[in-house]
């Protein structure tokens, strides 16, 4: 699992990316989690600098009403319709992104509480206007990687809130924030304007070889842009640690061979339906055979303003980056 309860503060959600750091602090307690939807003990597990895979928490066994069990059985009705009503969304979900850097505190954590009743927290937003939210389905996370999560399982509720501080404040909801970039038709001084402010973006990503190419800590990936390959994600990743540099490496190289493994499926039952063998394939039938799930790059960031083909990371910051193996569902807003 991704995410779990702090023992002791039942209102305050821990995700992976949290673990490193607590463990650093010395404030991480191995008996101080349980899962999402029951009160099972959650197991931090691989925080350490030391290993490689990326963190997570162990649940050795969930009880029987988990609500974690609700919460997948309802993602499915959600991948289809709405779930959200006037009365907000029914379940916690991330509403805001939190971070904290050293010498700087970009949005205020929550008060804590320490009871299961939720109460009302004060939040700062980039005009540093205070607003009171009650927090009865809101959450905050530290990364964007639980946001775009949501973002993919509830397609048909976008409309809902989201406070990502960096963004302009008319940016508020998930539908506003995320932005899918179309490079097969370009007017270019119209794709400087689509792209150039910031906002989370999000493409496939190229899974032909070199796909992936890091140089003096430069990480170039090669964006899926239809028949012009000259577009590329480039972060630089001088101020990752290097488990952060071998944790998104590997992440990246894991879900290429899993796209490629499913694209080699779908060559074979091709070759099998149309009795052919692979080098009678032409290069237009392989392009025409498509895959349901891509990798798609999710990041905060937009286009650099001196190269209209190069996409940035908003401050190189690991946090604001994430990559998923999935499909994305566009439903038809009224």
């Amino acid at each position: 699992m991704d995410s779990a309860r702090l023992k002791n503060n039942l209102n305050e959600v821990i995700y992976e990316d949290d673990l490193p750091l607590m463990h650093e602090k010395g404030i991480l307690d191995q008996d101080g989690f349980i899962c999402l939807g029951c009160s099972a003990k959650a197991i931090p597990c691989s925080y350490r600098p030391e290993n490689l895979r990326r963190p997570f928490f162990r649940i050795d066994s969930h009880m029987q009403n988990c609500d974690i069990f609700k919460y997948e059985e309802l993602v499915k009705v959600a991948k289809k319709k709405q779930i959200s009503t006037s009365s907000g969304f029914p379940l916690s979900y991330p509403s805001k992104l939190y971070l904290q850097n050293k010498n700087t505190t970009v949005i205020d954590k929550e008060i804590s509480t320490t009871n299961k009743e939720m109460k009302d927290v004060t939040r700062y937003i980039q005009n540093n206007d205070k607003t009171n939210v009650n927090t009865e389905h809101h959450r905050t996370s530290s990364t964007i990687r639980p946001i775009v999560k949501h973002f993919i399982n509830f397609p048909y509720d976008r409309n809902i809130s989201l406070i990502l501080p960096m963004l302009n404040t008319e940016l508020n909801t998930y539908r506003r924030i995320f932005k899918k970039i179309d490079t097969y038709k370009i007017d270019i001084e119209k794709f400087k304007s689509d792209y150039s402010n910031l906002k989370v973006y999000y493409i496939p990503l190229s899974v032909e070889k070199n796909n992936i190419q890091v140089t003096d800590d430069i990480m170039s990936l090669k964006l899926l842009s239809g028949k012009d390959e000259k577009f590329h994600l480039i972060i630089n990743m001088l101020n990752w640690s290097t488990r952060k540099k071998s944790e998104v490496l590997n992440e990246l190289q894991d879900l290429t061979d899993k796209s490629r493994e499913i694209y080699s499926q779908k060559i074979k039952e091709f070759m099998i339906k149309n009795n052919k063998n692979y080098q009678d394939i032409s290069n237009e039938e392989k392009r025409n055979i498509k895959i349901k799930e891509t990798i798609n790059l999710f990041f905060v960031g937009s286009l650099d303003s001196e190269d209209q083909y190069i996409f940035k990371l908003y401050n190189n910051d690991s946090r604001l980056y994430f990559a998923e193996l999935c499909h994305i569902t566009y439903p038809q807003y009224k």
